[in-house]
């Protein structure tokens, strides 16, 4: 969960400060208001990466479990909706459909198997 909100955030900063140049990359089509729906896409993605981040530091198992089937849909949410997206398929896209799809899929083999994360040592 770590490394998925290391990503999730690096995505959504690049959305907030360069909302033109990522939409390009996503082949998103030109629209009046394409930068500021990155921006905003980007502001969500950077508030998600937060929560991840919190939970897989902090929560115990039930949080942990909860946020990781959370993932389980977003992750394939956000693939399938980058994948159906008005514009062009481009490299970039592709490359971010199937990061979502792994993650996805990272998510729900590893939720049954065993609650994963980053454990700090206990102060006795």
């Amino acid at each position: 969960m770590a490394v998925d909100s290391v990503l999730i955030a690096g995505s959504g900063t690049a959305l907030l400060v360069f909302p033109t140049e990522t939409a390009n990359r996503l082949g998103m089509p030109i629209f009046e208001e394409r930068d500021w729906f990155a921006r905003f896409a980007g502001l969500v993605l950077v508030a998600l990466a937060a929560h991840v981040a919190t939970t897989s530091r902090s929560a115990g198992d039930s949080a942990f479990q909860k946020i990781a089937f959370l993932m389980i849909v977003v992750s394939a949410s956000i693939a399938s909706s980058i994948y159906v997206a008005p514009g062009h398929i481009t490299g970039w896209r592709l490359f971010t459909i199937c990061m979502g799809g792994l993650w996805s899929l990272l998510y729900a083999i590893t939720l049954p198997i065993k609650t994963i994360g980053l454990q700090e040592p206990q102060d006795d």
